[in-house]
């Protein structure tokens, strides 16, 4: 009868699986390409929404819309999204946001959804645009993960109460309504209010 060291000693080595999607071994591993994040300057006022199609993904962001319009009527919008359940933007999508002053990514409320969009925010920073995304606090420590394990420093996101998806899309306005002073703060520049969070709406 074999001991538990003969057992143990049998097992296949095991590959680690990057959660972005490459396969390596953990002495290979390579540290990510650190990125410094760009602060965020209205050089053309033209800012950029970006959606995943998650449920009220698209309602957020029209609400994000509306709130900076009426801080700056001179700002204009450029809006992007990928099919449902995508895992990235196309880069047809990726191009047509690259000339945003920022990027407003919605929305990070589950496991998959969050890592990709994640993925979407790491790719328009390795570009030089600034973003933003909108992160329930159930995901928000898994996105600051991703982000930072993807080489982004210091990630800017807008933290909202989960849920925002199975709720009315007027309820999960309401939440970005609430919060709007944090998307003025960074886009336009009112400092004071970057740090704010939001309470259940």
């Amino acid at each position: 009868m074999q001991n538990d060291r003969d057992v143990i000693g049998e097992w296949p080595q095991q590959d680690l699986v990057d959660p972005r999607g490459r396969v390596f071994e953990e002495k290979k591993a390579e540290k990510a390409q650190e990125i410094e994040s760009r602060p965020i300057q209205l050089t053309h006022g033209k800012v950029g929404l970006l959606s995943n199609k998650k449920p009220n993904a698209d309602a957020m962001l029209q609400e994000v819309q509306k709130g900076l319009a009426a801080a700056n009527p001179g700002l204009t919008f450029v809006y992007g999204c990928k099919e449902p359940l995508a895992e990235r933007a196309p880069e047809s999508v990726i191009e047509s946001l690259l000339g945003c002053d920022a990027v407003v990514l919605a929305s990070a409320e589950c496991g998959g959804c969050s890592s990709w969009v994640c993925r979407d925010y790491i790719t328009l920073e390795e570009h030089g645009v600034p973003c933003i995304l909108i992160a329930t606090n159930r995901f928000e420590k898994l996105s600051r993960l991703v982000l930072t394990a993807g080489g982004i420093k210091s990630p800017r996101l807008a933290i909202a109460p989960h849920p925002v998806s199975g709720i009315p899309a007027e309820q999960a306005q309401a939440k970005i309504r609430a919060m709007m002073g944090h998307f003025t703060a960074e886009i336009l520049g009112s400092k004071a209010e970057v740090e704010v969070k939001v309470e259940n709406v």
